[in-house]
């Protein structure tokens, strides 16, 4: 079976639910987002997709698409809050990619919720 975008989005969504928790950079790292020489850039997911293997995508393997994953009212509010746009990835191959990378690498987190109470930071 040939793997897809969202076989490897279900596949973070299960690591994240067994491996300790990594730093968003770290995840997006992993998931051969930022620089990786000898990596496959044809293989890589988006900014998008490893974001969501790591918040709806693991709702849905942990069957509680209803209570996390989301920010809605009456689910579990766990987030943080960053100083910069981690999305806004240029196209692979572009001029731009490298000053991305070092602009995600430095984004600062400003504010870490959890359950709703903000635990660090402020808004």
């Amino acid at each position: 079976m040939r793997a897809t975008r969202r076989t490897a989005e279900e596949a973070g969504a299960s690591a994240s639910r067994l491996a300790p928790p990594l730093s968003t950079r770290r995840s997006l790292a992993d998931a051969g987002l930022l620089s990786c020489a000898g990596r496959y850039p044809a293989e890589r997911l988006t900014p998008l997709e490893a974001l969501r293997g790591f918040t709806t995508s693991a709702a849905y393997a942990a069957f509680a698409e209803n209570r996390l994953g989301v920010l809605a009212v009456g689910a579990h509010a766990d987030f943080i809050v960053v100083d910069g746009d981690p999305l806004d990835a240029p196209e692979e191959g572009a001029p731009s990619r490298d000053e991305w990378e070092t602009r995600l690498r430095s984004m600062r987190v400003r504010a870490t919720v959890v359950g709703g109470r903000v635990m660090h930071g402020g808004f």
